[in-house]
């Protein structure tokens, strides 16, 4: 029960964490970075069992700052978690880098096209007054935002299975 407890409130922290990251800091870099879109696929990836509640919870964070009509974001995302953890179950089953390098792409790729659509939507329908175009420098900024997003994703996981196995080892060791 404590430790519990105790895994709860070190993922609210993290929660809060990443989407205060996003909100002050990620949005003003140059290049287009989402620290969701990471979580998503690390917690799928790693087979993390709860994730909605706290993607819920950091979409919702992000939701106030972010450019489109309210509810949009999180939407988006929590739909890209559905989709990208049923392709991790039943379709890209083995754990690899090369699998993880796919999932990441599809996340990146499934969020930028609801994000698109739904805009659209919005936009047809009068709720917002503004709307996503797309042509060829929209293209470019896809492309380099799923290369950036994907970089990002492999390093945080190479970094989560460093230290996943230096506390292992440091387990077995004391054990």
């Amino acid at each position: 029960m404590f430790k519990k407890l105790i895994h709860c409130l070190i993922f609210l922290c993290l929660t809060c964490l990443i989407s205060l990251l996003q909100i002050s800091f990620v949005n003003s870099l140059p290049i287009c970075l989402n620290l969701l879109l990471v979580l998503v696929v690390l917690l799928v990836y790693l087979d993390y069992p709860a994730i909605l509640p706290w993607l819920f919870l950091a979409s919702l964070l992000v939701e106030f700052y972010s450019i489109y009509p309210f509810g949009l974001s999180t939407f988006s995302l929590l739909i890209v978690a559905l989709i990208v953890y049923w392709l991790r179950k039943n379709i890209f089953v083995k754990q690899s880098v090369l699998v993880l390098f796919f999932i990441s792409i599809c996340n990146i790729l499934i969020y930028q096209i609801i994000i698109f659509l739904f805009n659209g939507l919005t936009y047809l329908f009068k709720l917002s007054e503004w709307a996503v175009t797309f042509n060829h420098l929209n293209l470019f900024i896809l492309l380099k935002y799923t290369f950036f997003n994907t970089l990002l994703i492999l390093l945080f996981y190479l970094i989560c299975n460093l230290i996943r196995h230096k506390i292992i080892n440091q387990h077995l060791r004391y054990d």
